[in-house]
């Protein structure tokens, strides 16, 4: 049998792969506002020749390198220019071969700062996974507009920037529903269905706040109540659409409409932040159940609520007949996954 050599064939599919490293492995600087530029030296050890291209994700050309190839191991110098850049955290890097150098600087104030805990589901404000279309809260320091903005709508959709303000999923820009100097409210792309993760930032005018990881799952269902707490008396409307409460409960065998996000993929898919209103209205793909008073309750409808944002789902059930009397707890299952519980409605 004839026998080709590896070697050729070791090197073309690129397992003899340039091997680059970088001391230090990342930087950061700290700058007055109007301060002057700072140089940094970096060592670059490996084999071979490199090409240097240093990036920013925003805020100008603050970055840049004194040489734009060599042959390894190099010095190379580092120029971190702050001239012109408004207050805040901004983000670069410097790809050298196959390595990549991240460049942090910071300019007069912080700016805009998101901690990683920093994102929750706006009905029951649990976080630590997100899902497609789920309607989020988000709380940080300097993360919107000195003035509360609301929502603007263009095209029959929810627009993605707020006075300078955007919310970022892995490049993709966020409908915003409202945007506070320390809050945001917002829709997740629905282009996040099958990532396990993905990189959250907020931006305010030019400045991004470090990026971070959050959890993606396929859905994470959770009901609205009235006082926004997710917790108690839900948001919800008796059969003929008085408001379900303590005063006004609903009678069993009744239907309730209840309001709800974070239960993931709907069909038809529709454009993220479009607010419903044409039919077929989109149903939500993963299975939809409710249980009140421990009990499954009937669906006579579950999908997009009209008149609101795609991510906002409104369910129709029917109050079991066989369940006691007063504040019943209720609970959405969409998938296999589950609200939390503490949350009722009126019954009589």
């Amino acid at each position: 049998m004839f026998r080709i050599g590896l070697c050729p064939f070791m090197i073309s599919a690129g397992l003899l792969a340039q091997s680059v490293s970088t001391s230090p492995v990342s930087l950061q600087q700290v700058f007055q506002s109007n301060g002057s530029p700072v140089t940094a030296t970096i060592s670059i050890s490996g084999g071979g020749s490199v090409q240097l291209a240093p990036a920013t994700q925003s805020g100008g050309n603050w970055l840049a390198v004194a040489q734009s190839s060599g042959s390894l191991p190099l010095t190379a110098t580092v120029t971190m220019d702050p001239s012109g850049l408004p207050d805040g955290t901004y983000l670069g890097a410097v790809t050298i071969g196959s390595a990549k150098l991240p460049v942090t600087i910071t300019v007069g104030n912080p700016g805009p700062q998101l901690p990683p805990n920093g994102i929750v589901n706006a009905a029951n404000y649990q976080g630590g996974a997100i899902s497609p279309g789920e309607i989020v809260t988000l709380f940080g320091t300097a993360i919107g507009p000195q003035i509360p903005y609301g929502a603007q709508v263009w095209d029959g959709a929810m627009t993605a920037k707020l006075a300078g303000t955007r919310l970022w999923f892995d490049g993709t820009a966020a409908p915003l529903i409202y945007a506070l100097p320390y809050q945001l409210a917002a829709v997740v792309p629905y282009n996040v269905a099958g990532k396990t993760t993905v990189q959250v930032q907020v931006e305010n005018m030019v400045a991004r706040t470090p990026p971070f990881a959050v959890t993606v799952q396929a859905t994470t269902p959770a009901l609205f109540t009235t006082d926004g707490s997710g917790k108690g008396q839900l948001a919800a409307l008796n059969q003929g659409a008085s408001v379900n409460s303590a005063s006004n409960p609903a009678a069993k065998g009744s239907v309730v409409v209840l309001y709800a996000t974070g239960v993931g993929v709907l069909n038809p898919t529709v454009p993220d932040g479009t607010i419903v209103s044409s039919t077929p209205l989109p149903v939500p793909v993963s299975p939809i159940q409710v249980t009140i008073g421990g009990q499954a309750a009937t669906i006579l409808y579950a999908g997009a609520a009209p008149g609101l944002v795609a991510g906002a789902i409104q369910i129709n059930a029917r109050i079991p007949t066989g369940i006691p009397t007063g504040n019943a707890p209720v609970v959405l299952f969409s998938g296999t996954a589950g609200s939390s519980g503490n949350c009722t409605v009126a019954v009589q």
